[in-house]
């Protein structure tokens, strides 16, 4: 996700020492910013059913979204509007992976109709008029019976 410039750096990230020893500059703000809420905001995505994959695609797409606005550094000083705000953020996200996925998944359906449909062979008007006419005459016939 963020690339580290050191190896020291990585370390004090691991160890929790994000605003001391993260990179100067745009990166170490929103480094400490990945670091302080990343693991929540993919709990949150994975309790609402998003598989792994999923889950880190709604929160890289939060991050960015909070990255794209004008005051995010001043939003990202203070942990706890950051947090929310990457919520709902993340909230939004959730729900475009999940209507994402049910297109797909009726995309899926549609092409497998097609495909079975395709398997059927096509008459033209007449030989259906033909064949229908035919179901009357013997669906009136059996019945007379």
């Amino acid at each position: 996700m963020l690339v580290m410039s050191t190896m020291a750096e990585s370390n004090a990230l691991a160890d929790g020492e994000t605003a001391l020893h993260a990179p100067a500059g745009f990166l170490g703000w929103v480094a400490a910013l990945v670091h302080r809420h990343r693991a929540r905001l993919l709990r949150y995505a994975r309790r609402r059913a998003l598989d792994a994959e999923d889950a880190l695609d709604a929160v890289q797409d939060s991050f960015i979204s909070f990255l794209r606005l004008p005051e995010a550094r001043g939003i990202a000083q203070n942990g706890d509007d950051a947090l929310k705000l990457l919520t709902v953020l993340l909230r939004h996200n959730v729900q475009n992976q999940r209507r994402k996925r049910q297109r797909h998944a009726r995309a899926a359906v549609v092409l497998e109709l097609e495909a079975q449909a395709s398997l059927v062979p096509a008459y033209d008007s007449e030989t259906l008029m033909a064949h229908a006419e035919e179901l009357a005459r013997v669906r009136g016939a059996h019945a007379g019976k």
